[in-house]
């Protein structure tokens, strides 16, 4: 693979991690939806998003330490994500 080759493909994967760092944290949506706007939390796992929560965080201060920004912005985003199922859980149990 030539430099300019490599340079494209640098380029694509730097903006496809962002798109990752953001889309994905954004997958929790429809549970926060189905919490907070039906009440509903059956079949839902505190224990799992408490879990979740704390490896995100771990993954957050990985980046801060690293000042990965794309890790950074993903970990903000899951963690904030998750706390706002795990609140949800707690409000309706």
């Amino acid at each position: 693979m030539g430099k300019m080759q490599e340079s494209l493909l640098k380029r694509i994967v730097n903006k496809a991690i962002y798109i990752a760092a953001i889309g994905g944290p954004l997958s929790t949506l429809p549970q926060s939806y189905a919490i907070w706007c039906t009440g509903d939390t059956s079949g839902v796992s505190l224990v799992t998003w408490i879990l979740f929560t704390c490896s995100s965080s771990i993954w957050l201060v990985y980046g801060l330490v690293h000042k990965d920004k794309p890790v950074i912005v993903s970990g903000i985003l899951w963690v904030v994500l998750y706390l706002i199922v795990i609140v949800g859980i707690l409000v309706h149990l």
